[in-house]
């Protein structure tokens, strides 16, 4: 799982290929509770059956990603695409038949949550399905932008209502990690997760107009932001987090017609977590948006936090959200021309 991830985040391929010769692990609970004493333990690790184990479904989950990494990548290869429909359709069918087959036991349930959370494997509950909704929103992201091209496009529409079902949903779950004592998220990798959610829910910000779902994404972003500043204080690297969302927000305001596009900057943007993104790489010429108005920034020495944070609150003004809580120092002037 981690060569997936780690390969991906700095645009390497593989080292390993998964054995399918070597069985998938246990139900964690069974392990845990094994002793010298058991007379059946081998029981245990002959039985073929692994569906209980949530680092099992971790596991199948993590061989789909592979595929929706490789899907996307060719989105921004110079070759022609023809098929990325039915390719697509196809992953989203595997992400729906593993989420069908879990045991009751280990759906995404507040029941199963707490269960999980009072045998003390609750960060490994929400990791697996931080995991399935992650790889959900990635494998229909391109068609947030698809939706604005091709308004008639009954598959750009209903894939792209997923990417935003999807992001909606992990929301949730980490909303609800952290409220659920012993289940709370503080992995790295979740900053880089929560950054491309974020944007999910800023194209809700700057496309739809339904109230209703204008208001749960501005929730949700003061949400994250939230989020990601806790994370920080446990991996100062998360800095880069902050960055990256300045950076799109950025994009966002010169212009909302290519903001979206699947590129190669936006495949960085998406998986490759561990290199920095450039504003510079994706500018165009004449491109120009007043959406937000021409707003500059002077900053002080506050650091990507507070750069942020004001990207953060010309979306709130625009909107009308609530100021978020104000980084110290904040040493900014911000000039609407």
């Amino acid at each position: 799982m981690i060569d997936v991830w780690s390969s991906t985040g700095v645009n390497l391929p593989l080292l390993m290929n998964r054995r399918h010769d070597v069985p998938l692990p246990m139900n964690e609970s069974t392990f845990l509770n094994m002793s010298r004493a058991s007379s059946n333990h081998f029981d245990f690790i002959l039985s073929p059956n692994r569906e209980d184990s949530l680092i099992a479904q971790n596991i199948k989950l993590n061989s789909i990603l592979m595929k929706v990494n490789d899907a996307i990548k060719t989105l921004t290869s110079d070759a022609s695409v023809t098929s990325i429909d039915e390719t697509v359709s196809s992953l989203s069918q595997e992400l729906e038949a593993w989420e069908v087959a879990l045991p009751p036991s280990i759906r995404d349930t507040p029941s199963n949550l707490h269960a999980f959370a009072s045998q003390g494997q609750g960060r490994i509950f929400i990791a697996v399905h931080v995991s399935h909704y992650h790889f959900s929103q990635l494998l229909f992201y391109q068609y947030l932008d698809e939706q604005q091209r091709f308004p008639a496009s009954l598959t750009a529409q209903a894939f792209a209502r997923k990417c935003k079902s999807n992001a909606a949903s992990l929301s949730r779950i980490i909303d609800l990690a952290n409220t659920t004592p012993g289940c709370d998220c503080f992995f790295n990798m979740l900053g880089h997760i929560i950054v491309v959610t974020s944007s999910v829910f800023i194209h809700t910000l700057l496309f739809e107009t339904d109230e209703a779902e204008v208001a749960a994404a501005r929730a949700q972003l003061e949400r994250n932001f939230n989020s990601l500043v806790t994370l920080r204080q446990y991996w100062p690297a998360l800095e880069v987090c902050f960055a990256r969302l300045k950076t799109f927000h950025e994009l966002c305001r010169k212009s909302t017609d290519h903001t979206y596009r699947m590129d190669r900057w936006m495949l960085r943007f998406l998986t490759e977590f561990a290199r920095p993104i450039d504003e510079k790489e994706r500018e165009e010429e004449g491109s120009a948006c007043v959406l937000l108005g021409a707003v500059s920034i002077v900053e002080g020495e506050a650091g990507a936090e507070t750069v942020y944070y004001a990207a953060a609150c010309r979306i709130a003004n625009f909107l009308d959200l609530p100021n978020m809580p104000t980084p110290d120092p904040l040493q900014r002037e911000i000039h609407i021309r």
